[in-house]
């Protein structure tokens, strides 16, 4: 992306990194905010088996869609994009900044024995009370075991409320369980990398991803990983390099349409 970004070129294609739908057809709007290149791009991704229906449009508008996993190739072209339209354009890292031995490991404070980390953004998709639950059953408060959760939230509420919250309504008390530590906020590049070099493994029981970047930056931190059987990140995840988590497909939950992100608009029936 840096590379990218720096990247002058001549004014004949134009990609768009934005979401195709957002009250309207940003696709178009981007097009007639930027006339005159001779092809369009979108680049684009989506967490569930299918795309909404409202983003079909948009990206049969453009002459190309970018995604960066063959689980979304499969997930569009299903969806009504033509497979022959849709190119699969990987996220990356550097690797010349996930070399161990040159990153300083990060004070957390609370933490002790052996770590694991998840890194995600705080909704229901990325599986946090499947997190919880087995992180639970798995250990004791006697057990020298920490479980690190860096998460944000795009509706403001505490996550370390709802943590305590929700280990409560699992009758327990959320002072005599395994030791939890909750990061929230923003951390900067360096301090992400010294994050993962203190852990001693990686888990996010996600219900569907895009492409799953957490997986792959723990994986470059050499972290052994655990992640779902299932969506973008088994581009890069296999039994031979991962810790894979059996998982069935399922409709979602009702209950869960009016969260947020999981907007009744682009969720409903995936």
């Amino acid at each position: 992306w840096k590379r990218l970004s720096g990247t002058k070129v001549c004014r004949d294609v134009n990609i768009a990194g934005y979401r195709p739908f957002d009250n309207g057809d940003m696709y178009q709007a981007l097009r007639e905010k930027n006339p005159g290149f001779a092809y369009y791009i979108g680049y684009t991704m989506f967490e569930t088996d299918r795309i909404p229906s409202a983003w079909i449009n948009p990206c049969n508008g453009q002459d190309e869609i970018w995604v960066p996993s063959r689980f979304n190739l499969e997930t569009f072209s299903r969806s009504g994009i033509p497979a022959e339209k849709i190119n699969v354009v990987p996220i990356g890292i550097d690797p010349e900044e996930y070399q161990v031995e040159r990153v300083k490991l990060l004070f957390i404070p609370g933490k002790r024995g052996f770590v694991f980390l998840s890194v995600f953004e705080w909704s229901n998709r990325k599986g946090w009370d499947a997190l919880l639950k087995a992180y639970l059953s798995a250990f004791s408060r006697s057990d020298d075991v920490t479980l690190v959760i860096h998460a944000w939230s795009e509706t403001g509420k505490s996550i370390q409320k709802e943590v305590d919250e929700f280990i409560a309504s699992l009758g327990r008390d959320p002072a005599n369980v395994p030791t939890i530590v909750v990061m929230e906020g923003y951390l900067a590049s360096a301090e992400m990398l010294s994050l993962y070099r203190t852990a001693d493994a990686f888990v996010l029981p996600t219900r569907g991803d895009g492409w799953g970047l957490p997986f792959m930056e723990a994986m470059a931190m050499g972290l052994p990983t655990i992640g779902t059987r299932w969506s973008a990140h088994l581009d890069f995840m296999h039994d031979r390099n991962s810790y894979l988590i059996d998982c069935r497909v399922t409709d979602i939950p009702d209950h869960l349409l009016g969260e947020p992100p999981l907007y009744r608009i682009f969720f409903e029936g995936h």
